[in-house]
Protein backbone atom coordinates (compact mmCIF):
# COMPACT_ATOMS: atom_id res chain seq x y z
CA UNK A 1 0.00 0.00 0.00
CA UNK A 2 2.71 2.67 1.19
CA UNK A 3 4.73 1.43 -1.84
CA UNK A 4 1.62 2.25 -4.53
CA UNK A 5 0.91 5.55 -2.56
CA UNK A 6 4.27 6.54 -2.97
CA UNK A 7 5.03 5.61 -6.64
CA UNK A 8 1.93 7.71 -6.67
CA UNK A 9 3.79 10.58 -5.48
CA UNK A 10 6.65 10.50 -7.29
CA UNK A 11 4.47 10.40 -10.23
CA UNK A 12 2.89 13.57 -9.98
CA UNK A 13 6.16 15.05 -8.91
CA UNK A 14 7.97 13.63 -11.93
CA UNK A 15 10.06 11.63 -9.81
CA UNK A 16 9.36 8.56 -11.06
CA UNK A 17 10.61 7.45 -14.82
CA UNK A 18 9.56 5.07 -17.19
CA UNK A 19 13.55 3.59 -17.35
CA UNK A 20 13.74 3.45 -13.02
CA UNK A 21 10.71 0.97 -13.26
CA UNK A 22 12.01 -1.46 -16.20
CA UNK A 23 15.34 -1.28 -14.62
CA UNK A 24 13.95 -2.60 -11.50
CA UNK A 25 11.56 -4.89 -13.09
CA UNK A 26 14.79 -6.12 -14.36
CA UNK A 27 16.34 -6.40 -11.32
CA UNK A 28 13.95 -8.57 -10.43
CA UNK A 29 13.76 -10.84 -12.84
CA UNK A 30 17.51 -11.62 -12.60
CA UNK A 31 16.73 -12.78 -8.56
CA UNK A 32 14.25 -14.72 -9.46
CA UNK A 33 16.25 -16.58 -12.01
CA UNK A 34 19.15 -16.77 -9.57
CA UNK A 35 16.94 -18.37 -6.91
CA UNK A 36 15.28 -20.65 -9.57
CA UNK A 37 19.14 -21.70 -10.54
CA UNK A 38 19.94 -22.27 -7.07
CA UNK A 39 16.93 -24.20 -5.91
CA UNK A 40 17.36 -26.37 -9.33
CA UNK A 41 21.33 -26.82 -8.18
CA UNK A 42 20.00 -27.78 -4.54
CA UNK A 43 17.76 -30.30 -5.72
CA UNK A 44 20.93 -32.06 -8.06
CA UNK A 45 22.42 -32.47 -4.64
CA UNK A 46 19.77 -33.74 -2.79
CA UNK A 47 18.87 -36.38 -5.58
CA UNK A 48 22.65 -37.55 -5.44
CA UNK A 49 22.95 -41.13 -3.93
CA UNK A 50 25.93 -40.36 -1.64
CA UNK A 51 24.39 -37.60 -0.62
CA UNK A 52 21.33 -39.20 0.20
CA UNK A 53 23.21 -42.27 1.16
CA UNK A 54 25.50 -40.32 3.94
CA UNK A 55 22.55 -37.75 5.17
CA UNK A 56 20.15 -40.89 5.83
CA UNK A 57 23.07 -42.81 7.30
CA UNK A 58 24.61 -39.68 9.97
CA UNK A 59 23.07 -40.79 12.94
CA UNK A 60 23.35 -44.69 12.30
CA UNK A 61 27.56 -43.80 11.86
CA UNK A 62 27.58 -41.77 15.07
CA UNK A 63 26.24 -44.84 17.35
CA UNK A 64 28.46 -47.15 15.05
CA UNK A 65 31.21 -44.90 16.26
CA UNK A 66 30.68 -44.68 19.82
CA UNK A 67 30.13 -48.26 19.80
CA UNK A 68 33.56 -48.88 18.34
CA UNK A 69 34.92 -46.49 20.14
CA UNK A 70 35.12 -49.34 22.63
CA UNK A 71 38.43 -50.05 20.44
CA UNK A 72 40.21 -47.59 20.77
CA UNK A 73 42.03 -47.08 17.60
CA UNK A 74 39.73 -48.72 15.27
CA UNK A 75 36.97 -46.65 16.35
CA UNK A 76 38.56 -43.45 15.47
CA UNK A 77 39.93 -44.86 11.88
CA UNK A 78 36.36 -45.69 11.14
CA UNK A 79 34.90 -42.29 11.98
CA UNK A 80 37.33 -40.79 10.31
CA UNK A 81 36.99 -42.64 7.03
CA UNK A 82 33.23 -42.24 6.85
CA UNK A 83 34.21 -39.23 7.42
CA UNK A 84 35.84 -39.21 4.23
CA UNK A 85 32.48 -39.72 2.71
CA UNK A 86 31.41 -36.04 3.96
CA UNK A 87 34.83 -34.64 2.69
CA UNK A 88 33.66 -36.16 -0.90
CA UNK A 89 29.83 -34.40 -0.55
CA UNK A 90 31.04 -31.12 0.28
CA UNK A 91 33.87 -30.94 -1.91
CA UNK A 92 32.36 -32.89 -5.22
CA UNK A 93 28.89 -32.99 -4.77
CA UNK A 94 28.31 -29.70 -3.15
CA UNK A 95 31.72 -27.82 -4.50
CA UNK A 96 31.94 -25.60 -1.43
CA UNK A 97 35.06 -24.62 0.13
CA UNK A 98 34.44 -23.31 3.39
CA UNK A 99 31.99 -26.22 3.99
CA UNK A 100 34.94 -28.60 2.60
CA UNK A 101 37.46 -26.86 5.27
CA UNK A 102 34.93 -26.60 8.00
CA UNK A 103 34.05 -30.44 7.93
CA UNK A 104 37.67 -31.25 7.52
CA UNK A 105 38.21 -29.72 10.87
CA UNK A 106 34.96 -31.08 12.58
CA UNK A 107 36.79 -34.73 11.25
CA UNK A 108 40.22 -33.80 12.29
CA UNK A 109 38.90 -32.54 16.16
CA UNK A 110 36.83 -35.61 16.70
CA UNK A 111 39.61 -37.80 15.29
CA UNK A 112 42.32 -36.14 17.87
CA UNK A 113 39.68 -35.90 20.99
CA UNK A 114 39.18 -40.27 19.86
CA UNK A 115 42.47 -40.86 20.24
CA UNK A 116 42.50 -39.73 23.88
CA UNK A 117 41.56 -43.25 26.05
CA UNK A 118 38.38 -43.05 27.39
CA UNK A 119 38.14 -39.30 27.45
CA UNK A 120 37.63 -39.74 23.58
CA UNK A 121 34.86 -42.69 24.04
CA UNK A 122 32.67 -40.30 25.86
CA UNK A 123 33.55 -37.65 23.58
CA UNK A 124 32.07 -39.16 20.81
CA UNK A 125 29.06 -40.07 22.60
CA UNK A 126 28.81 -36.49 23.76
CA UNK A 127 30.33 -35.00 19.99
CA UNK A 128 28.64 -36.94 17.09
CA UNK A 129 31.22 -35.62 13.74
CA UNK A 130 28.86 -37.21 11.27
CA UNK A 131 25.72 -35.82 12.86
CA UNK A 132 27.32 -32.52 13.12
CA UNK A 133 28.47 -32.83 9.09
CA UNK A 134 25.75 -33.71 7.87
CA UNK A 135 23.70 -30.59 9.59
CA UNK A 136 26.27 -28.40 8.26
CA UNK A 137 26.11 -30.27 4.19
CA UNK A 138 22.54 -29.73 4.61
CA UNK A 139 22.21 -25.76 5.91
CA UNK A 140 24.23 -25.01 3.33
CA UNK A 141 22.17 -27.57 0.31
CA UNK A 142 19.21 -25.83 2.07
CA UNK A 143 20.61 -22.29 1.78
CA UNK A 144 19.76 -22.07 5.61
CA UNK A 145 21.92 -19.09 7.06
CA UNK A 146 22.37 -20.31 10.82
CA UNK A 147 24.07 -23.19 9.24
CA UNK A 148 26.49 -21.09 6.48
CA UNK A 149 27.07 -18.60 9.64
CA UNK A 150 28.41 -21.66 11.60
CA UNK A 151 30.27 -23.05 8.70
CA UNK A 152 31.93 -19.94 8.22
CA UNK A 153 32.47 -19.52 11.79
CA UNK A 154 34.31 -23.49 11.75
CA UNK A 155 35.90 -22.25 9.00
CA UNK A 156 37.48 -19.46 10.37
CA UNK A 157 38.45 -20.61 13.64
CA UNK A 158 40.26 -23.95 11.94
CA UNK A 159 42.03 -21.37 9.60
CA UNK A 160 43.26 -19.60 12.64
CA UNK A 161 44.38 -22.43 14.73
CA UNK A 162 46.54 -24.15 10.88
CA UNK A 163 47.41 -20.87 11.14
CA UNK A 164 48.86 -20.67 14.75
CA UNK A 165 50.11 -24.28 14.48
CA UNK A 166 51.98 -23.15 11.18
CA UNK A 167 53.86 -20.34 13.11
CA UNK A 168 54.84 -22.73 15.70
CA UNK A 169 56.45 -25.60 13.81
CA UNK A 170 58.29 -22.99 11.74
CA UNK A 171 59.57 -21.46 14.75
CA UNK A 172 60.29 -24.97 16.79
CA UNK A 173 62.19 -25.67 13.47
CA UNK A 174 64.11 -22.40 13.49
CA UNK A 175 64.74 -22.22 17.14
CA UNK A 176 66.05 -26.64 16.45
CA UNK A 177 67.95 -25.91 13.53
CA UNK A 178 69.69 -22.68 16.00
CA UNK A 179 70.80 -24.89 18.49
CA UNK A 180 71.82 -28.23 16.28
CA UNK A 181 74.15 -25.48 14.65
CA UNK A 182 75.33 -23.54 17.80
CA UNK A 183 75.86 -27.17 19.44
Amino acid sequence: MSNERRRETEERLGFDSQEERRLQEESIERERKRREAAEQVSERIRQSTSYRVLIKGALGFDILDAVLGIFETFGDLFSFVVGWGYLYISAFVVRHFRLTMAVFFVLLVDLLIGLIPFAGTVVDVVFPASYICRGLIQGVVDHDKQKIKMVNMIFMAGFIIVAVLVVLVLWLLTFSYDVLTVG
